[in-house]
């Protein structure tokens, strides 16, 4: 978080690189920001923009946060103002004025991630009471450990998530869906979807 005193201007700022060029939008609090009552100046310089508050005010307390998106996804980065009364001592000090400059996240990247699914799953006959397991293998490029995707399983379009009744589990290229315990609902069409920034592969 940062910390200035009211009456003292800000600047917020980030960087966006990406293919199409990210279109930003900030938000306060998670409510995207009211741009056109004039107290707040927004610049837009080829990847780098700005958020600026001329003259804070103790209200102005919030988190920050530039969401960048284009056809590939979103990404975004925050940042925590406190703005603090002065006390009488500090009025005529001469640093009052000066602008205070936050940087956010240096830069906002966008990596689309080509999904292949070398191994598929099929139709599955089991009768209840069993277990039975669906796995898929795919290759990811780039292969990054940072940005791995999101496996989601669904049942008749209904997503399903890790408990007791399903277990699943995501890593080196394959992801399985488990049904320890069989039972008549559990029929269905199966469906996983391997979501990324990019998009999503079924």
């Amino acid at each position: 978080s940062h910390t200035v005193f009211e009456n003292t201007p800000i600047k917020l700022f980030c960087t966006v690189e990406g293919f199409p060029m990210p279109v930003v939008k900030w938000y306060r609090d998670g409510v995207i920001m009211d741009l056109s009552s004039g107290r707040y100046l927004i610049e837009a310089k080829g990847g780098s923009h700005s958020l600026m508050i001329p003259r804070c005010s103790t209200d102005d307390t919030a988190q920050y946060t530039a969401v960048a998106g284009n056809s590939h996804g979103q990404a975004s980065s925050q940042a925590s103002i406190i703005v603090k009364r002065y006390k009488d001592e500090e009025e005529s000090s001469p640093y009052a004025w000066l602008p205070f400059t936050a940087s956010m996240l240096p830069k906002i990247h966008y990596t689309k991630i080509n999904i292949t699914f070398v191994e598929k799953f099929g139709p599955v006959f089991a009768t209840e009471g069993e277990s039975a397991t669906l796995s898929a293998t795919m290759t990811l490029n780039p292969n990054l450990a940072n940005l791995q995707p999101e496996a989601q399983w669904y049942r008749d379009d209904t997503r399903l998530f890790d408990s007791k009744w399903v277990k699943i589990e995501t890593g080196r290229g394959i992801t399985t869906l488990t049904l320890p315990n069989l039972y008549k609902d559990d029929e269905g069409l199966y469906t996983l979807r391997m979501v990324t920034k990019g998009g999503t592969a079924e």
